[in-house]
Formats: structure tokens, C-alpha cells, sequence
């Protein structure tokens, strides 16, 4: 019997630390649970951009704001633009990276309120008189129109631009049938192709456009908005926490926001 009782006792024993170490192993997860991890690419001034080792930008700065009122620790992912969305849900929990509401993303991700309305550019040679005057989308859409077939123009893969460029039906957009994208992974490299004389124009964001415009002599921005356009933050569909949580923060918060953008636009 004593036998017997000291085996009941160390099962009842091994069954209590099993117990704890489950509490302990949950408790673990609700901890990692506030490390709240944002996938960017951080080669977008002014919205994202790496200053040394820290991330910047407006929307860097709006997640780090965020975090911080909600008791979450910030873990940037800085990954190509057209990784971001299909990241959230699998590796990330948000998308920050001047992200355009659109359809297609509304398939595989959800959208907080947006914080900012933006607008494609056209980016073109300082030297270059083909736009100049200009004041209506039809104008310039007529003059691109005008190009020989097969001119490239660049732009940022995964981008507005590129659908604009091409066409698509979920973003609305009828494309240039003589016109061909070239595709970079940063608006960088796309505006460096332009000057070198490998393509025509560059399609990008008008807040990327005016960064690189105000820094280099050697290209201008046509001041014609080609598009109207909404940024939001992609969250993962299947987190309706997080996503009410940040757009009841958004709302509460829009002096803070607007402040974060003068900051780098200036008011």
C-alpha cells in the first residue's frame, strides 16, 4: 500500500507542475503578445527612412507613438514594399509604409482609418519642358500618351505607380498601352535611372516626390495630382482587437498625428 501511495503521490505531484508550467508557458505567450511588430520599407522619406540605426518618418513615428500609449514594445521588420502586406498576419501584425487603400489589399488585410491623403506625381528631368505649363491630369495624361511606344517610365515595385502605369482594374486605373514600367526597389534608384537617361519619367507618392525633388537639382515634380489616394496602417484580418484598439487611438489622437506630419512636411 505505502507502495502504491508514493506512485499516487508523484503522478498528483507531476500532474500540479504540468499545470504550472502551463500557466507559465500562457503567461509567456500574453507577454509576447505586446510586442507589437510592424513591417515597413524604410527607403520612403518622409514616411519611413533609417537615420543610422533608427527608423524614422511619419509613419515610424505614429507606430512608435502608438506603442508607447499601449503599453506595447515596438519591433520593426524593414523588408521591399511589395513584401509588406502579404507579411501582416504572418510574420508582422501591422503594415506601416504609406500604405494606399485599395481593394486588392482589402482582401488579405484590414485597414485602420486613414491618416493621410496623398496623391502620384510625375518626377522628369529638371531640364526637360515636356510638362511645363501643364495644370489638369488630362494634359499631362495626354502628353504621356504622346511618348513612343514602349517608353519606360519608373517606378516603385508593388507601388500605385506601377498599376498606374500598367493598368488595373481593382485600382481603377485604364494605363498607357505605349508606355512600359520599370520596376526598382526604392524610388531612389528609380530617380537615378531618370537622370542617367534610362527612363523617361518616374510615377511616385507626391511626399517621396517632394523629398527627392528639394534634394537634387537634377529633376523637378510636375505639380499635377494624377491621383487621389488614402494611406492607412494594414492589420491582420483575423485581429479585430488590434485594429479597434489603433483606430479609437487614431481617433483620439489626431492633433498628435498632425503634428508628426508638419514635422517632416512642415505646416
Amino acid at each position: 500500500m505505502k507502495k502504491i501511495t508514493k506512485i499516487i503521490v508523484c503522478i498528483a505531484i507531476i500532474a500540479i507542475m504540468a499545470t504550472v508550467g502551463a500557466v507559465a508557458f500562457t503567461a509567456c505567450n500574453k507577454t509576447s503578445d505586446k510586442t507589437l511588430t510592424v513591417a515597413t520599407n524604410a527607403a520612403f522619406p518622409p514616411f519611413e527612412f533609417k537615420d543610422g540605426d533608427a527608423f524614422k518618418g511619419i509613419d515610424m513615428d505614429i507606430m512608435a507613438a502608438f506603442a508607447s500609449d499601449n503599453g506595447y514594445t515596438l519591433k520593426i521588420e524593414d523588408m521591399e514594399f511589395d513584401s509588406v502586406v502579404a507579411s501582416v498576419g504572418t510574420t508582422t501584425k501591422i503594415g506601416a509604409a504609406a500604405l494606399t487603400v485599395n481593394e486588392t489589399r482589402k482582401k488579405t488585410v484590414n485597414f485602420s482609418t486613414s491618416y493621410y491623403n496623398a496623391s502620384q506625381k510625375l518626377i522628369v528631368k529638371a531640364t526637360d519642358t515636356t510638362f511645363d505649363g501643364l495644370t489638369t491630369v488630362a494634359q499631362v495624361e495626354a502628353k504621356l500618351g504622346d511618348y513612343a511606344a514602349n517608353t519606360k517610365i519608373g517606378v516603385q515595385n508593388g507601388t500605385t505607380g506601377l498599376y498606374y502605369v500598367e493598368g488595373d482594374e481593382d485600382w481603377g486605373f485604364d494605363g498607357f498601352t505605349n508606355l512600359k514600367a520599370t520596376g526598382y526597389t526604392t524610388v531612389a534608384l528609380a530617380v537615378q535611372d531618370l537622370i542617367a537617361g534610362n527612363v523617361a519619367a518616374v510615377v511616385v507618392d507626391e511626399g517621396p516626390a517632394s523629398v527627392l525633388a528639394s534634394s537634387n537639382s537634377n529633376i523637378k515634380v510636375i505639380n499635377v495630382a494624377l491621383t487621389e489616394e488614402e494611406y492607412a496602417f494594414a492589420v491582420d484580418k483575423a485581429d479585430t482587437e488590434l485594429l479597434n484598439t489603433l483606430n479609437a487611438w487614431i481617433a483620439a489622437n489626431q492633433t498628435k498625428i498632425n503634428a508628426i506630419i508638419s514635422e517632416y512636411f512642415g505646416a
